[in-house]
């Protein structure tokens, strides 16, 4: 169970990332730091992914939740 978790957060990320760059490719450019905000929330997501799907992870998930 935690590996499914572990292996689908990092998918996510690299799905979230790559859509990101090439919306900003498309835009003319990829910048780094004015992107920086969104990159995070992106991982920010993936940790979320992997504290939810393991079960030790659940008093860990609600505290996240309603931080």
């Amino acid at each position: 169970m935690g590996r499914f978790g572990i292996i689908s957060a990092i998918f996510i990320f690299f799905v979230l990332f790559i859509r990101l760059l090439v919306e900003e490719l498309q835009k003319g450019g990829f910048d780094f730091k004015k992107n920086l905000e969104k990159i995070v929330h992106y991982l920010i997501i993936a940790v979320t992914v992997v504290v939810v799907s393991i079960p030790e992870g659940l008093p860990l998930a609600v505290t996240l939740t309603l931080a």
